[in-house]
């Protein structure tokens, strides 16, 4: 714990960590906040990536020369005063009644991430509760529940309103939604957030 506490100063104090993002130290490794994710609940060697920035070694930062897209921010977060109430809510075979989706947004919840089953799917009578949600006002973001790969909806889906989360998993994609609903509760608008 206090090496990983250490090795994080060194890293956000580094001239070039400001031009990198949102960034992890754990285990001397470099990770992008984007695709870090924790593998194991107790290991020391708990949180991965399919591609570290970097690394600590010597007391000095490290990083590679090809370490993907950089990030800028999308949000002023100094000017956010209170945060919607955003969801997650797994969709799971036999969810017919749908009724977890609706008692979420009759107590105010202005977003759902929908943690589906392989590559964001989405039982179809709790879709079609969902899609009269969203004509109410809910917005309704589809993730997967599997660890890799992106999500991806078909034209008929983001005519409807449902708003892929990318490869972005239902946790990271609950974080991103509860942003843009600061700036936008149009579809198309956090649409676009989720794909820069």
């Amino acid at each position: 714990g206090g090496k990983n506490l250490y090795s994080a100063l060194l890293l956000a104090i580094h001239r070039d960590s400001q031009k990198r993002g949102v960034m992890l130290c754990m285990n001397d490794r470099i990770l992008s906040a984007r695709y870090a994710s924790k593998i194991h609940t107790s290991s020391l060697e708990s949180f991965a990536s399919p591609c570290d920035l970097g690394y600590i070694a010597n007391g000095a930062v490290h990083f590679h020369a090809s370490c993907g897209v950089l990030h800028q921010p999308m949000f002023d977060t100094e000017m956010i005063e209170s945060l919607p109430r955003v969801d997650i809510l797994y969709s799971y075979a036999n969810d017919g009644s749908s009724i977890a989706a609706k008692a979420l947004f009759s107590n105010g919840t202005q977003g759902l991430v929908i943690a589906g089953s392989g590559a964001g799917s989405v039982h179809k009578v709790h879709k079609q509760t969902l899609q009269s949600l969203i004509k109410q006002g809910l917005c309704v973001v589809i993730s997967s529940r599997i660890n890799q790969g992106s999500v991806y909806i078909s034209e008929v889906d983001s005519q409807n309103g449902f708003i892929s989360s990318g490869d972005l998993n239902p946790q990271k994609a609950r974080v991103l939604l509860t942003l843009a609903l600061t700036q936008s509760n149009n579809p198309l608008q956090i649409a676009t957030f989720f794909y820069t």
